[in-house]
């Protein structure tokens, strides 16, 4: 602590600054690779996981999430893609398998 030739107060600070910090999350980084790598089945950084053990010692992982749902939603939006361009290309149907569109010589 301390003032200048003006009178203000300063405060000094002596250290690495954040050099710690970096090197703690390098630290915790390496931890959790190797306790991922020793339990592969219990994964550190899934948050929407849990493994556990039944009655019998038999194994299990629990998983919670949307299943099916966003398959359902992009099969949704490929339809209504579908749709807007057979609208816009009646020729050129994208759902006809079978059809061959065409010019002849004349």
């Amino acid at each position: 602590v301390g003032r200048d030739a003006d009178g203000m107060l300063w405060v000094r600070y002596e250290g690495q600054g954040l050099r710690p910090l970096h090197k703690l999350e390098c630290k915790l980084a390496e931890v959790r690779e190797l306790y991922n790598a020793k339990y592969p089945l219990d994964h550190i950084d899934a948050v929407d996981q849990e493994v556990g053990r039944d009655a019998d010692g038999m194994l299990w992982v629990r998983y919670e999430g949307q299943g099916l749902r966003p398959l359902h939603k992009l099969e949704c939006k490929l339809a209504e893609v579908r749709e807007l361009y057979n609208a816009k290309y009646p020729l050129d149907h994208i759902d006809a398998v079978d059809q061959e569109v065409g010019r002849d010589a004349d």
